[in-house]
Protein backbone atom coordinates (compact mmCIF):
# COMPACT_ATOMS: atom_id res chain seq x y z
CA UNK A 1 0.00 0.00 0.00
CA UNK A 2 3.44 2.67 0.27
CA UNK A 3 4.63 2.04 -3.57
CA UNK A 4 3.72 5.08 -5.97
CA UNK A 5 1.98 4.25 -9.08
CA UNK A 6 3.77 1.94 -10.62
CA UNK A 7 7.79 2.21 -9.71
CA UNK A 8 8.71 2.94 -13.32
CA UNK A 9 6.26 5.74 -13.57
CA UNK A 10 7.26 7.18 -10.20
CA UNK A 11 10.98 6.77 -8.85
CA UNK A 12 13.10 8.04 -6.54
CA UNK A 13 14.63 10.66 -8.68
CA UNK A 14 11.20 12.14 -10.24
CA UNK A 15 9.73 15.23 -8.42
CA UNK A 16 6.34 16.72 -8.66
CA UNK A 17 6.56 20.80 -9.54
CA UNK A 18 3.19 22.83 -9.81
CA UNK A 19 2.25 26.32 -8.86
CA UNK A 20 -1.43 26.98 -8.38
CA UNK A 21 -3.05 30.09 -7.63
CA UNK A 22 -4.70 31.39 -4.04
CA UNK A 23 -7.91 28.98 -4.62
CA UNK A 24 -5.42 25.99 -5.60
CA UNK A 25 -6.91 26.08 -9.20
CA UNK A 26 -3.35 24.86 -11.41
CA UNK A 27 -1.81 27.46 -13.49
CA UNK A 28 1.04 24.67 -14.69
CA UNK A 29 2.74 21.89 -13.69
CA UNK A 30 5.71 19.85 -14.99
CA UNK A 31 6.08 16.72 -16.84
CA UNK A 32 6.41 14.52 -13.62
CA UNK A 33 3.13 15.78 -12.53
CA UNK A 34 1.51 14.60 -16.04
CA UNK A 35 2.98 11.65 -16.39
CA UNK A 36 2.35 10.11 -12.80
CA UNK A 37 -1.22 11.66 -12.64
CA UNK A 38 -2.62 10.67 -15.99
CA UNK A 39 -3.80 13.85 -16.87
CA UNK A 40 -2.78 15.92 -19.91
CA UNK A 41 -1.92 19.61 -19.80
CA UNK A 42 -5.23 20.58 -21.57
CA UNK A 43 -6.84 18.63 -18.44
CA UNK A 44 -5.32 20.09 -15.61
CA UNK A 45 -4.94 23.56 -16.56
CA UNK A 46 -7.03 25.60 -14.51
CA UNK A 47 -8.62 22.78 -13.12
CA UNK A 48 -8.57 22.00 -8.89
CA UNK A 49 -5.46 20.66 -7.45
CA UNK A 50 -8.19 18.17 -5.99
CA UNK A 51 -8.28 16.62 -9.39
CA UNK A 52 -5.62 14.15 -7.87
CA UNK A 53 -7.31 14.15 -3.95
CA UNK A 54 -7.41 10.66 -2.90
CA UNK A 55 -10.80 10.03 -0.80
CA UNK A 56 -8.93 8.43 1.49
CA UNK A 57 -7.21 11.90 2.42
CA UNK A 58 -8.81 12.85 5.94
CA UNK A 59 -9.62 16.64 5.82
CA UNK A 60 -7.90 17.52 8.78
CA UNK A 61 -4.27 17.04 6.99
CA UNK A 62 -5.99 19.69 4.08
CA UNK A 63 -7.13 21.99 6.87
CA UNK A 64 -3.42 22.24 8.55
CA UNK A 65 -2.07 22.59 4.87
CA UNK A 66 -4.81 25.87 4.42
CA UNK A 67 -4.38 27.15 7.24
CA UNK A 68 -0.25 27.86 6.97
CA UNK A 69 -0.38 28.70 3.35
CA UNK A 70 -3.09 31.12 4.40
CA UNK A 71 -0.84 32.97 6.38
CA UNK A 72 2.11 32.58 4.41
CA UNK A 73 3.87 29.89 6.06
CA UNK A 74 5.78 27.35 4.01
CA UNK A 75 4.35 23.84 4.98
CA UNK A 76 4.92 20.08 4.55
CA UNK A 77 3.03 17.27 4.29
CA UNK A 78 2.61 13.47 3.02
CA UNK A 79 -0.44 13.43 0.52
CA UNK A 80 -1.99 10.62 -0.79
CA UNK A 81 -3.34 11.21 -4.40
CA UNK A 82 -5.04 9.08 -7.00
CA UNK A 83 -4.12 9.00 -10.48
CA UNK A 84 -6.59 9.48 -13.40
CA UNK A 85 -7.04 5.77 -14.00
CA UNK A 86 -7.89 5.34 -10.28
CA UNK A 87 -4.22 4.17 -9.04
CA UNK A 88 -2.74 5.85 -5.93
CA UNK A 89 0.41 7.10 -5.32
CA UNK A 90 2.07 9.08 -2.12
CA UNK A 91 4.01 11.79 -2.09
CA UNK A 92 6.04 14.12 0.66
CA UNK A 93 4.28 17.79 -0.48
CA UNK A 94 6.05 20.80 0.31
CA UNK A 95 4.25 24.03 -0.62
CA UNK A 96 4.53 27.36 0.15
CA UNK A 97 3.15 31.25 -1.14
CA UNK A 98 5.02 33.37 -3.98
CA UNK A 99 3.21 36.91 -4.52
CA UNK A 100 -0.62 35.25 -6.01
CA UNK A 101 0.60 31.74 -6.55
CA UNK A 102 1.07 28.87 -4.45
CA UNK A 103 4.19 26.42 -5.13
CA UNK A 104 4.67 22.75 -4.39
CA UNK A 105 7.60 20.39 -4.80
CA UNK A 106 6.31 16.78 -4.22
CA UNK A 107 8.87 13.64 -4.05
CA UNK A 108 8.57 9.89 -2.86
CA UNK A 109 8.52 9.19 0.61
CA UNK A 110 11.87 6.42 1.17
CA UNK A 111 12.26 7.55 5.28
CA UNK A 112 10.24 4.88 6.21
CA UNK A 113 8.09 7.20 7.80
CA UNK A 114 4.91 6.50 5.92
CA UNK A 115 3.81 3.40 7.53
CA UNK A 116 3.60 5.41 10.60
CA UNK A 117 1.14 7.98 8.87
CA UNK A 118 -0.60 5.78 6.76
CA UNK A 119 -2.07 4.04 9.65
CA UNK A 120 -2.46 7.66 11.54
CA UNK A 121 -4.77 8.90 8.13
CA UNK A 122 -6.95 5.93 8.33
CA UNK A 123 -7.83 6.62 12.32
CA UNK A 124 -8.80 9.86 11.24
CA UNK A 125 -10.49 9.66 8.35
CA UNK A 126 -12.42 6.70 9.51
CA UNK A 127 -13.58 9.27 13.10
CA UNK A 128 -14.17 12.29 10.50
CA UNK A 129 -16.81 9.63 8.00
CA UNK A 130 -18.07 8.45 11.54
CA UNK A 131 -18.80 11.97 12.54
CA UNK A 132 -20.03 13.41 9.39
CA UNK A 133 -22.20 10.81 9.31
CA UNK A 134 -24.45 12.42 12.16
CA UNK A 135 -22.76 16.03 12.12
CA UNK A 136 -21.88 18.97 10.04
CA UNK A 137 -18.31 18.39 8.38
CA UNK A 138 -16.53 21.20 10.21
CA UNK A 139 -17.40 19.72 13.31
CA UNK A 140 -15.88 16.07 12.25
CA UNK A 141 -12.65 18.36 10.93
CA UNK A 142 -12.33 20.16 14.06
CA UNK A 143 -12.57 16.54 16.01
CA UNK A 144 -10.22 15.19 13.78
CA UNK A 145 -7.43 18.02 14.20
CA UNK A 146 -7.54 17.67 17.62
CA UNK A 147 -6.55 13.59 17.52
CA UNK A 148 -4.36 15.13 14.98
CA UNK A 149 -2.64 16.84 17.93
CA UNK A 150 -2.66 14.10 20.49
CA UNK A 151 -1.61 11.23 18.07
CA UNK A 152 1.53 13.57 17.02
CA UNK A 153 1.73 14.30 21.16
CA UNK A 154 2.34 10.20 21.94
CA UNK A 155 4.82 10.37 18.85
CA UNK A 156 6.62 13.06 20.98
CA UNK A 157 5.76 16.21 18.64
CA UNK A 158 4.31 19.37 20.15
CA UNK A 159 2.69 20.41 16.94
CA UNK A 160 2.34 19.28 13.47
CA UNK A 161 5.34 22.03 11.74
CA UNK A 162 7.53 20.39 14.48
CA UNK A 163 7.20 16.75 13.10
CA UNK A 164 7.79 18.11 9.43
CA UNK A 165 10.81 19.39 10.64
CA UNK A 166 11.78 15.74 11.24
CA UNK A 167 10.15 14.30 8.40
CA UNK A 168 11.54 16.68 5.63
CA UNK A 169 15.34 16.79 6.07
CA UNK A 170 14.83 12.83 7.00
CA UNK A 171 13.01 12.49 3.57
CA UNK A 172 15.80 14.58 1.73
CA UNK A 173 18.76 12.53 3.36
CA UNK A 174 16.96 9.47 2.26
CA UNK A 175 16.96 10.51 -0.95
CA UNK A 176 20.49 11.67 -1.86
CA UNK A 177 21.41 8.04 -0.14
CA UNK A 178 19.08 6.28 -2.78
CA UNK A 179 20.39 8.31 -5.54
CA UNK A 180 23.87 7.90 -4.87
CA UNK A 181 26.11 9.98 -7.54
CA UNK A 182 22.82 11.41 -8.86
CA UNK A 183 22.11 13.06 -5.52
CA UNK A 184 22.52 16.43 -6.12
CA UNK A 185 20.64 15.97 -9.04
CA UNK A 186 17.03 17.61 -7.99
CA UNK A 187 15.84 18.11 -11.52
CA UNK A 188 15.75 15.07 -13.81
CA UNK A 189 16.19 16.21 -17.38
CA UNK A 190 14.34 15.95 -20.15
CA UNK A 191 11.46 14.70 -18.31
CA UNK A 192 11.32 16.99 -14.80
CA UNK A 193 12.45 19.91 -15.91
CA UNK A 194 9.73 21.12 -17.66
CA UNK A 195 8.95 24.45 -15.78
CA UNK A 196 9.74 28.05 -17.65
CA UNK A 197 10.24 31.66 -17.03
CA UNK A 198 8.96 32.55 -13.01
CA UNK A 199 8.56 28.99 -12.37
CA UNK A 200 11.51 27.82 -13.03
CA UNK A 201 13.36 30.14 -10.81
CA UNK A 202 11.20 29.58 -8.04
CA UNK A 203 12.05 25.83 -8.73
CA UNK A 204 15.61 26.44 -8.61
CA UNK A 205 15.05 28.36 -5.58
CA UNK A 206 13.01 25.45 -3.76
CA UNK A 207 15.65 23.01 -4.80
CA UNK A 208 18.58 24.88 -3.05
CA UNK A 209 15.78 25.00 0.57
CA UNK A 210 15.20 21.42 0.13
CA UNK A 211 19.13 21.07 -0.11
CA UNK A 212 19.24 22.88 3.13
CA UNK A 213 16.78 21.54 4.56
CA UNK A 214 18.88 18.17 4.78
CA UNK A 215 21.15 19.80 7.46
CA UNK A 216 18.35 20.59 9.76
CA UNK A 217 19.07 16.66 10.67
CA UNK A 218 22.58 17.49 11.79
CA UNK A 219 20.93 20.43 13.84
CA UNK A 220 19.00 18.39 15.58
CA UNK A 221 21.30 15.90 16.53
CA UNK A 222 23.33 18.58 17.60
CA UNK A 223 20.59 20.10 19.79
CA UNK A 224 20.43 16.81 21.30
CA UNK A 225 23.60 16.86 22.62
CA UNK A 226 23.43 19.92 23.93
CA UNK A 227 20.43 18.64 26.08
CA UNK A 228 22.16 15.85 27.33
CA UNK A 229 24.73 17.95 28.44
CA UNK A 230 22.34 20.29 29.92
CA UNK A 231 20.80 17.63 32.27
CA UNK A 232 24.17 15.71 33.11
CA UNK A 233 24.99 19.63 34.59
CA UNK A 234 21.91 20.20 36.03
CA UNK A 235 22.60 16.94 37.95
CA UNK A 236 26.03 18.01 38.13
CA UNK A 237 25.06 21.24 39.90
CA UNK A 238 23.01 19.37 42.42
CA UNK A 239 25.80 16.65 42.84
CA UNK A 240 28.13 19.67 44.24
CA UNK A 241 25.42 21.77 45.90
CA UNK A 242 24.44 18.72 48.10
CA UNK A 243 28.40 18.19 48.52
CA UNK A 244 28.53 21.44 49.70
CA UNK A 245 26.08 21.28 51.95
CA UNK A 246 27.89 18.05 53.62
CA UNK A 247 30.88 19.62 54.22
CA UNK A 248 29.40 22.61 55.87
CA UNK A 249 27.46 20.06 58.11
CA UNK A 250 30.83 17.92 58.66
CA UNK A 251 32.27 21.20 59.43
CA UNK A 252 29.80 22.22 62.08
CA UNK A 253 29.93 18.56 63.56
CA UNK A 254 33.75 19.42 64.13
CA UNK A 255 33.40 22.56 65.57
CA UNK A 256 34.62 24.70 63.74
CA UNK A 257 33.95 29.12 63.64
CA UNK A 258 30.94 30.22 61.49
CA UNK A 259 33.51 31.93 59.05
CA UNK A 260 35.66 28.30 58.98
CA UNK A 261 32.38 26.36 58.52
CA UNK A 262 31.49 28.86 55.21
CA UNK A 263 35.47 28.64 53.70
CA UNK A 264 35.36 24.68 53.71
CA UNK A 265 31.87 24.30 52.26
Amino acid sequence: PHTAAGDADFGLADLFFSATDRKGFIRSANAVFTRVSGYAPDEWLGAAHKLVRHDEMPRAVFRVLWDSLDHGRPVAAYVKNRTKDGRHYWVLALAFPIGEELFSLRLKPTAGLLPTVDALYRSLLAEERAIEATDARSVAIEASMHSLDRALAGLGYATSEQFMMRALPAEVSARFAGLGSDAGRLFVTPRSAALRGPHALCASGLAQLVRLSARLENFEELAASYRRANVELAELADEVSMFALNAGLAAARAGARPGVRGAVA
